[in-house]
């Protein structure tokens, strides 16, 4: 793989993914992986690494699941371009680049198609409610007490040096805020 693309690949994807993919004897690489019969191993692989539980239908990392679909779609326009443009590769061979351009067409097909019925949806369900389920703390009575009589005490003041023209600035100023 190229310099470009391998870098690009290994910061869309994490570890753990890559390892999940090139684990199967027959995906040597990232092109080999590109294909529309791999798409269930990618909703898989994803479901893996961002701890997708079946039981409870939540993830350990949802927004992992939600970006994972959009790094894979750049995976593929790049893909698709360094075949379009013939670049040779080492250790990658096609022996018909047309037919590899259409593996990788029909991926981001669905992809973009079906990665939100299969993950996304349930990926960003399962985010607003961890969202709104996180505890709220609000401030205490005797802390809401404190705080009003301190700023009622520095309204008196200010008003008092308003009224006797002292410090007219600074007084209006803290009235003000």
């Amino acid at each position: 793989m190229m310099p470009g693309i391998r870098g690009l690949f290994d910061v869309l994807m994490p570890e753990n993914f890559q390892k999940l993919i090139m684990a199967t004897k027959v995906i040597r690489g990232l092109f080999d992986v590109l294909m529309p019969e791999n798409f269930q191993k990618l909703i898989m692989a994803t479901k893996v690494i961002s701890g997708y539980n079946v039981d409870s239908k939540t993830f350990a990392a949802p927004s992992l699941a939600l970006h994972m679909g959009t790094s894979l779609k750049m995976i593929c326009d790049i893909a698709l371009k360094t075949v379009i443009e013939k670049r040779n590769l080492p250790n990658i061979e096609w022996t018909d680049r047309n037919k590899k351009k259409g593996e990788i067409k029909d991926l981001k097909k669905l992809i973009e198609g079906h990665w939100c019925n299969e993950l996304s949806s349930l990926a960003l369900k399962d985010l607003n409610e961890k969202h709104w389920n996180k505890s709220t703390s609000l401030p205490s009575t005797n802390d809401i007490h404190l705080f009003q009589n301190h700023t009622n005490k520095l309204a008196e003041e200010a008003f008092d040096k308003l009224s006797s023209s002292v410090d007219v600035i600074n007084s209006y100023r803290t009235l003000t805020e």
